[in-house]
């Protein structure tokens, strides 16, 4: 993880898919963001969930369960007026049409991952990478001065 002068915080990191190096990523993600010294902890919170939730996602959806020999690309870019999270996956192509929150009136203990990241988050986009396979999912979070 390091920090650029471009940016207040950068973070580039590839992690394994396996939610033990996803934990490890989070504690990390944590510290470096509460070290900024312009996001409160209840923003932070909230940020580490999406992150979470997306990730998850990938690890039990794209990868089918944990696999330590698949990779996931990790950015986190923290500017004046923005926090971005860009997860890249190298799984088969997800059809962006069919992810969907199931509805909270079906209760469940899993399946709100979606809600979630979409309900903190001011912007979700879905892409394809520009080069080969996977998947591309960017979490905005504007900040309010």
């Amino acid at each position: 993880m390091e920090n650029t002068e471009e940016h207040i915080l950068e973070i580039n990191e590839t992690l394994r898919g396996s939610l033990k190096d996803v934990q490890r990523f989070e504690d990390a993600l944590v510290s470096q963001l509460g070290g900024t010294g312009i996001l409160d902890p209840q923003l932070v919170y909230n940020l580490r969930l999406a992150f979470h939730e997306a990730i998850v996602n990938v690890v039990v959806h794209t990868y089918g369960g944990e696999d330590s020999s698949k990779n996931i690309d990790v950015k986190v870019t923290v500017d004046n007026d923005r926090v971005l999270i860009v997860i890249r996956d190298y799984g088969e192509r997800v059809d962006v049409d069919k992810i969907k929150s199931r509805d909270l009136e079906d209760l469940r203990q899993n399946g709100l991952g979606v809600y979630f990241y979409k309900t903190l988050m001011d912007k979700v986009e879905y892409d394809v990478p520009k080069e080969g396979s996977g998947n591309v999912i960017r979490l905005i979070k504007g900040l309010v001065k």
